[in-house]
């Protein structure tokens, strides 16, 4: 089987998230496909039409965001911009054949008289040089109905083509620049690509794209593949110009440039878009999937008509869940640089070899946490907020009070992550608890954290202190070691 997809973004801002979805999908298509052993390609094809509005620039991010991605594309990039002398010999051929014709109008309905024109009137303007757009003629007088396959939304009819289209298709504007749906139509046909999957902001170009391709020859259409929307929580459909994000907000950017900038995992922004629409097979414990080892694994699953024609929330909560468990399949190179970048921004200083692997391998054993949450939490833990702690209420301050007691009268340990160290931070532990009579779990260890860390959440407190002792030995910067917060605790709590 011969498998041909296509992605054609316009170079005319970052790659947003709805964006990167229709590129996944069709990555996935044709990887799963390939995978199969069949004849399967994506072409990626920037759509530069528009050149007031394009730039090279973002052309060139567009095409390393989807590479970060993992998206991969066969025979380099495709630009419409290239390609003039295609569409203008396209259109000759079109106007030879009579199937377009020129409009020399400026009047909104003289495309009537010139669809109709003497052709010897025509050939002297033409012979003239007089400015003139090119039109496709419509198929009017007996009633036409279209039907087209769509793999997702169920066929698409137009029941009447003359109705659905009351006016002739401009191909080329008055300068000589031909318009997106004709290049389209152009490229779809001489790329032989047979399978259109897009989002359903699309399905109005259809009709003229159909129209348009059989003109050009083409028999078989290719099959086509509208994905709903990508909606916010209100229902809202997300736009890359959507500008509100709180401030130090994770996940909250709609663009893959902002989801690398917080850390998140190629692997787990893919497999989060996947799902949004998407619904893989039930695995062997007959729940579907949610996380997959890598692309290839995603793509041997992936089938258009397990996609959803409804609208798709994005829910940053559920890309966190989703990356966080990424982060854990990464190799152990892949997991020290992408936490040292995110350490890196968050102190906005170089971060000490040591202590990036005692971040992204100590810190937070457990799967619940990102790249960006380990940076936070790494911050929080190594610089000391009084003002939150002041925030606590009476009974919790008073506790704080007597636990600065024990720890003045009898030294806190310095915990260095030798055995010897963990073994009396623990007897500490049991004499302070001998001496104040508080119950471990709920009383002493809970107000020792936060008298040690003005926080009441986090990692293992032993594992936190090492981690304070630890940026003291490695210049960390906003680092507040644990003897001079004591001595903050005590004149604050006086």
């Amino acid at each position: 089987m011969k498998l041909r997809a296509r992605f054609a973004p316009s170079p005319t801002g970052a790659l947003h998230l709805g964006g990167a979805r229709t590129a996944l999908f069709n990555h996935l298509l044709v990887r799963g496909a390939a995978l199969r052993g069949d004849d399967a390609a994506l072409v990626l094809r920037i759509d530069d039409t528009d050149a007031q509005r394009g730039s090279k620039e973002a052309e060139a991010a567009i095409v390393r965001d989807l590479r970060w991605l993992g998206v991969s594309w066969a025979d380099g990039v495709a630009r419409a911009s290239h390609r003039s002398h295609i569409y203008a010999r396209a259109a000759a051929d079109l106007v030879d054949r009579g199937v377009a014709y020129p409009d020399f109008s400026a009047e909104p309905r003289g495309w009537q008289r010139w669809r109709r024109a003497d052709p010897a009137e025509v050939r002297t303007r033409l012979r003239a040089g007089e400015p003139h757009a090119l039109r496709f003629r419509v198929p009017r007088g007996a009633r036409r109905t279209i039907r087209v396959v769509d793999a997702v939304r169920g066929p698409l009819v137009w029941a009447d083509v003359a109705r659905a289209l009351p006016e002739d298709v401009v191909l080329a504007r008055r300068d000589g620049s031909p318009l997106y749906n004709f290049c389209t139509a152009v490229d779809d046909n001489l790329m032989e690509i047979t399978h259109v999957i897009r989002g359903d902001e699309h399905v109005p170009n259809t009709l003229c794209q159909v129209l348009l391709l059989e003109a050009l020859g083409r028999r078989e259409l290719p099959t086509y593949a509208h994905c709903a929307l990508v909606v916010d929580a209100h229902r809202k459909k997300l736009s890359k110009r959507d500008t509100h994000r709180p401030a130090g907000a994770p996940y909250a950017g709609l663009t893959v440039e902002a989801a690398r900038r917080d850390g998140i995992t190629p692997l787990g922004l893919a497999t989060y878009l996947a799902s949004l629409g998407f619904s893989p097979p039930a695995g062997h414990g007959q729940q579907p999937r949610e996380v997959f080892d890598d692309l290839d694994d995603l793509a041997r699953v992936f089938d258009l008509s397990r996609v959803s024609p409804a609208p798709a929330a994005y829910d940053p909560a559920k890309l966190r869940w989703i990356d966080a468990r990424c982060l854990r399949l990464l190799s152990t190179a892949g997991r020290r640089e992408l936490v040292r970048e995110q350490l890196e921004r968050c102190f906005a200083e170089v971060i000490p070899p040591t202590f990036v692997d005692f971040c992204a391998f100590e810190l937070f054993g457990d799967d619940s946490m990102t790249a960006f949450d380990i940076s936070q939490g790494a911050r929080e833990a190594v610089t000391f907020d009084l003002g939150a702690l002041l925030l606590e209420s009476d009974e919790n301050i008073a506790a704080v009070r007597r636990v600065v007691e024990v720890i003045l009268a009898a030294e806190l340990p310095v915990l260095d992550g030798t055995q010897q160290s963990v073994d009396a931070f623990h007897a500490w532990i049991d004499a302070a608890l001998e001496t104040t009579q508080l119950h471990r779990r709920r009383t002493f260890m809970p107000i020792l954290r936060l008298a040690l860390t003005t926080s009441s959440r986090g990692p293992d407190l032993a594992t936190q202190l090492r981690l304070i002792n630890l940026a003291v030995a490695e210049g960390v910067p906003g680092v507040v070691p644990i003897p001079r917060r004591v001595d903050i605790l005590q004149s604050a709590l006086k």
